[in-house]
């Protein structure tokens, strides 16, 4: 599996773990490519931002 997020030195894993789930759900989101010039640059609707909080916050929708 592709990890979407390393952590910075001396955070915790589970915090590395958390940001590396929310980052990596952005960018399994169907139909999205980030342009050429920008390969990082990640296209998220508010909507689905706040799903994806929710379920990796707080454990649901």
């Amino acid at each position: 599996m592709q990890r979407f997020y390393q952590g910075a030195e001396g955070e915790p894993k589970v915090r590395a773990e958390l940001i590396g789930g929310i980052i990596r759900d952005i960018c399994e989101l169907p139909g999205r490519t980030s342009p050429d010039d920008g390969p990082d640059l990640l296209l998220v609707t508010i909507q689905e931002l706040k799903i994806i909080l929710r379920r990796h916050l707080f454990g649901g929708e």
